[in-house]
């Protein structure tokens, strides 16, 4: 993939991931304390396990740091995009309930 093949995928997630040159996808949650932050992490790990699709997780105490990409092709398909807007709508959602 190109990388403005990816900023076009990028442009239409209209949320705030980021490409990273052609490579991965790249994206922070920011939470107001620890248990939230690991509520989230569960949350997309599901969503990702359900997708047969796994980023890399980097948590700390109120955020979590997300990478997507296709380790077997050590760069972007079409299934990161798709990933990376499976979770922004489970994020948007869960916002919307109050992050319960």
């Amino acid at each position: 993939m190109t990388y403005i093949q990816a900023q076009e995928l990028v442009d239409q997630l209209q949320s705030s991931w980021k490409l990273i040159g052609a490579h991965h996808l790249a994206k922070s949650y920011l939470f107001l304390n620890f248990a939230q932050t690991m509520q989230a992490a569960n949350k997309v790990a599901a969503v990702a396990e359900a997708a047969g699709h796994h980023p890399d997780f980097f948590i700390s105490f109120k955020q979590l740091d997300l990478i997507i990409y296709t380790h077997k092709i050590s760069g972007l398909a079409e299934a990161d995009f798709i990933l990376a807007a499976k979770i922004e709508k489970m994020m948007q959602e869960w916002d919307q309930a109050g992050r319960a």
